[in-house]
């Protein structure tokens, strides 16, 4: 009797612990959704580089006052987990800045947001267990990206293949965080990879941009840059870095597809943009794989990196 009433708690748990994560990883999207509207017009008065460098420094620097006695325990592993899943998160965000100069925003969005196929390709040739039920859900979800994301006039440009890199460099950091998420202290690790990412921005901003003066920044740049630090960056990365222990890669990177939904939400509240009859079907067809998602996913899945220890400590 006993062991039935310890079975139910530990049910109900985990029950509760994925709706947070779920709860959790819906108002990121919403945030970074929102994020594009604030970054719009900032990026016409400051270069991407920059506005990445600074973006993630004051992200690293609010994460790193919470970290408390976290911060006790680093050491040379956590040090190279925090530029392990760094690296592939500030090389997605380089590719994609590159991929945006030489193709549409619509090509983009729906470019990036392939990495659900990505994701669900490398757990299966990892562990070669991967639910048919997911791999479905992820291939769907790319058709329904199609549907909301694209413009009817969709052309290969040269933009495409560097934004497909992107995608396949956010699928990577979605597998080695999934791995690193289970060694370490959340706080500590998503302040590591915040740090890691703003100092690779600022390397590469020096090399082959102007370094542009704080004090002729107009309101709208720092408007965008406390929003995206405080909540697309520092909160955002708290919350995946966290999510990710209790939920599978594959689930995850489904459910951060919300992001397109809560743009083009966005878009049409504030930025007067209209959703046509296919955009509004993409966008039903891609809260029908969400919810695909989250019934076939439990808190007892982590099925890729971390079941495979080996991987990555190299």
């Amino acid at each position: 009797m006993l062991m039935n009433k310890d079975n139910n708690y530990t049910q109900i748990k985990n029950k509760n612990t994925i709706f947070l994560g779920i709860l959790g990883i819906l108002s990121v999207t919403a945030i970074w959704g929102c994020a594009f509207v604030f970054m719009k017009n900032a990026l016409d008065y400051i270069s991407s580089l920059w506005f990445l460098g600074i973006r993630f420094s004051m992200g690293a620097v609010l994460l790193w006052l919470i970290a408390g006695k976290a911060v006790r325990t680093l050491d040379k592993q956590k040090l190279k987990a925090g530029f392990l899943t760094a690296l592939p998160l500030w090389a997605a965000y380089l590719t994609q800045t590159i991929g945006l100069t030489r193709t549409t925003v619509s090509n983009s969005a729906f470019i990036t947001g392939t990495y659900v196929v990505f994701v669900s390709l490398i757990a299966w040739f990892v562990t070669h267990r991967i639910k048919k039920s997911q791999l479905a859900l992820a291939f769907l979800t790319v058709v329904a990206l199609a549907l909301f994301s694209l413009s009817d006039n969709f052309t290969v440009a040269e933009g495409d293949i560097w934004t497909l890199l992107c995608a396949l460099l956010f699928a990577i950091h979605f597998i080695v965080l999934d791995h690193y998420t289970s060694l370490m202290d959340t706080r500590l690790l998503a302040a590591l990879q915040l740090s890691f990412t703003a100092l690779l921005n600022v390397a590469a901003a020096l090399f082959t941009e102007p370094i542009p003066t704080a004090a002729n920044f107009p309101p709208v740049v720092w408007s965008a840059l406390i929003f995206t630090a405080v909540l697309a960056t520092a909160y955002a990365n708290l919350v995946q870095t966290g999510v990710q222990k209790v939920l599978p890669p594959t689930t995850a990177s489904i459910l951060f597809t919300s992001e397109s939904l809560f743009g083009g939400f966005f878009g049409w509240l504030l930025l007067h943009e209209t959703l046509g009859l296919r955009q509004s079907l993409g966008a039903m067809l891609l809260i029908i794989c969400m919810i695909g998602a989250v019934l076939t996913s439990s808190s007892k899945e982590k099925q890729v990196i971390s079941e495979n220890p080996q991987i990555g400590e190299q």
